[in-house]
């Protein structure tokens, strides 16, 4: 279960809106934005819920957040390309640390 559905929220789908971005500056590009932003929603957001976080759901992992970070930026600024790789790093941490530090693939 992603951190996003804990919450009571939908997952979201980031490759299938970055494969397909809005225009931006429109409507649809401020409310991916706004997903992009929000610690529920982000690319982190949408990733297993045993990541620790903070209260806010900020990763307690600095690699992570930092990733995170970019990311929103990267899709604020219509930087799809860039967004989609930093969305694949974000993956690849998030595996990393949970199944390395949390042992949620090891039964």
């Amino acid at each position: 279960m992603t951190y996003t559905e804990t919450l009571g929220l939908s997952a979201f789908n980031w490759h299938n809106a970055l494969d397909n971005p809005p225009r931006i500056g429109s409507q649809e590009h401020d409310n991916l934005s706004y997903k992009a932003k929000s610690w529920t929603t982000c690319a982190c957001g949408n990733q297993c819920e045993v990541i620790p976080r903070d209260s806010k759901g900020v990763p307690t992992d600095f690699e992570l957040a930092s990733l995170g970070i970019r990311f929103s930026s990267q899709v604020r600024d219509g930087c799809w390309i860039d967004a989609r790789r930093t969305l694949k790093l974000i993956e690849i941490r998030a595996n990393y640390l949970i199944t390395n530090e949390h042992n949620c693939n090891n039964t």
